[in-house]
């Protein structure tokens, strides 16, 4: 009995590896992002008016949140929760 190959018939290189690993981190993180699944957060080019950096934190398919890492107020998509 003969065995027929049908899959890759030899092993793959390290570069090809982490070729293949950073396409299905990407792949994994645009499914995260179209499903609202990944939780973000990013810091906002706007500053306070306290000078500090606004952190925006959104995803997991709740509604965005902002603070400041200066002062620690707090904004929702209505406008300032806490000072």
């Amino acid at each position: 009995m003969s065995s027929t190959c049908l899959g890759p018939c030899r092993p793959i290189d390290e570069a090809q590896a982490h070729r293949i690993a950073r396409v299905a981190e990407g792949a994994a993180e645009r499914v995260e992002r179209a499903l609202d699944i990944a939780a973000e957060k990013r810091t906002l080019a706007q500053h306070c008016t306290c000078g500090g950096e606004i952190d925006m934190h959104d995803g997991e398919g709740r509604s965005p949140v902002a603070h400041c890492a200066r002062c620690g107020r707090f904004w929702t998509e209505g406008g300032l929760i806490a000072t």
